[in-house]
């Protein structure tokens, strides 16, 4: 299977900032739909230099969001 260079970067930077938070917060978790969030971020039009922030806070917010279950 052939990975999309666009998709790969994509999951590098979820996988990047995920880590970013748990060395801050050792019991920071959260499960993502990466698939969904890369469908999001071209439905709303996010240049890709931006990603990385908007990754970050969709990330946070979901994280908030699973701790309250």
């Amino acid at each position: 299977m052939e990975n999309n260079p666009e998709e790969e970067f994509f999951r590098l930077l979820v996988l990047s900032i995920k880590i970013l938070h748990s060395e801050r917060d050792p019991n920071f978790g959260v499960e993502v739909n990466q698939k969904k969030m890369l469908k999001q971020v071209k439905t709303e039009k996010v240049p890709f230099h931006k990603w990385f922030f908007w990754i970050d806070k969709r990330v946070q917010l979901e994280a908030r969001a699973q701790r309250k279950e």
